[in-house]
């Protein structure tokens, strides 16, 4: 069964913040996690992690059941 997250994600506002890599999400649950899933398109701005902006994205991902913890990374690609 599918289940919509909702992921907000702060960008700090410090000089050097921000990124144009290819940015991730691995949601762990209590039954299973997400497996790599790309946060591309942010439902606020159009070139999400820029500097100082809060972007909200909706992924689609097996129910893992609780949430517990999370990852994110990128891939060092951009600047």
């Amino acid at each position: 069964i599918a289940t919509t997250y909702k992921i907000s994600v702060i960008t700090s506002n410090e000089f050097g913040s921000g990124t144009n890599a290819n940015v991730y999400i691995i949601i762990f649950g209590e039954n299973n996690d997400t497996g790599k899933v790309p946060l591309v398109t942010s439902k606020t701005y159009s070139d999400p992690f820029d500097r100082g902006h809060t972007d909200e994205f909706e992924i689609e991902a097996m129910d893992i059941g609780e949430p517990k913890k999370i990852k994110i990374g990128h891939d060092d690609s951009g600047f």
